[in-house]
């Protein structure tokens, strides 16, 4: 997906989630027997609900104290009754009752239109070590696009071959069929040097390094990859623990990550926003 797509997604995943939650007031009108509360103020209530619930988003995202954000969330939910009552014309209780019930099922439609995307589209993740810095701080929140194939220098989310239940980061250096090598910090497919991207250009990849004896790849140690196996490497050089390190897995041979393990194509950086940034 192209960055204008990945904001086009977004913006219909808000929208639906937008257009789930009206539903719901239009129906809590008829299940608390509100006439006050027509469609169209069940669609300035939705409108502002969205304004509020991104506000909180964006609270979320900027560093701040606990209590502060503790205190927003709190400030958000009263701003909601209050307009409860004056959308509804109705009493405390009754604008409290609609709601709870409307924050309930708000909630759990958001987390359906969340599931589907993340399942299909686009899903975000934490990046929790220091393997892809400079490029990506350990604590960077990313996009991931699940519907991209990954080529050569993507930054990809895959589930770790070595840490059950772990996603980590790297980039997609070596792909299906190839042979890498690393030679005096270049990187060789096939034989032959191929060019990088700016964020690594200058970079020196250490071939000399080993962990656990291995140092797959390395000059002298090329890695053939089959069919279906990638051969990822971190930013972070001399912490990153990539494909030079790892052991067989299953039936996998040592150093390999298989296509089945990747998750996504990382497009973005959203937060902290200072670090806020697209891939191509």
């Amino acid at each position: 997906m192209s960055p204008t797509v990945i904001i086009a997604t977004i913006a219909l995943i808000l929208i639906a989630t937008g257009a789930g939650a009206w539903g719901i007031l239009i129906a809590l009108a008829r299940l608390f027997r509100t006439p006050a509360l027509t469609w169209r103020r069940a669609l300035a209530m939705t409108i502002a609900w969205c304004i509020l619930s991104l506000a909180c988003g964006v609270l979320a995202l900027v560093p701040s104290p606990a209590a502060f954000v503790t205190a927003g969330v709190l400030l958000f939910i009263s701003l909601m009754i209050v307009l409860m009552r004056q959308v509804c014309q109705t009493g405390w209780w009754r604008a409290i009752a609609i709601s709870v019930v409307f924050f309930v099922g708000s909630f759990a439609w958001a987390q359906a239109v969340k599931f589907a995307a993340n399942a299909t589209l686009l899903k975000a993740y934490k990046l929790a070590t220091p393997s892809m810095e400079p490029t990506i701080a350990a604590g960077d929140m990313l996009i991931a696009d699940r519907t991209r194939t990954p080529k050569r220098w993507d930054i990809i989310v895959f589930r770790s071959p070595l840490e059950p239940g772990g996603t980590w980061v790297f980039r997609a250096v070596g792909l299906p069929g190839e042979t890498v090598e690393i030679v005096k910090g270049r990187v060789l497919i096939n034989g032959a040097p191929t060019p990088t991207p700016p964020e690594v250009s200058g970079l020196d990849y250490d071939a000399s390094m080993q962990v656990r004896g291995l140092s797959l790849g390395g000059t002298g140690n090329p890695m053939v990859l089959g069919p279906n196996e990638y051969y990822v490497l971190g930013d972070n050089t001399e912490q990153a623990l990539d494909s030079r390190f790892w052991p067989a897995s299953g039936q996998s041979q040592a150093g390999v990550l298989p296509a089945g393990n990747i998750l996504g194509v990382v497009r973005a950086v959203y937060s902290p926003i200072r670090h806020a940034r697209w891939f191509k």
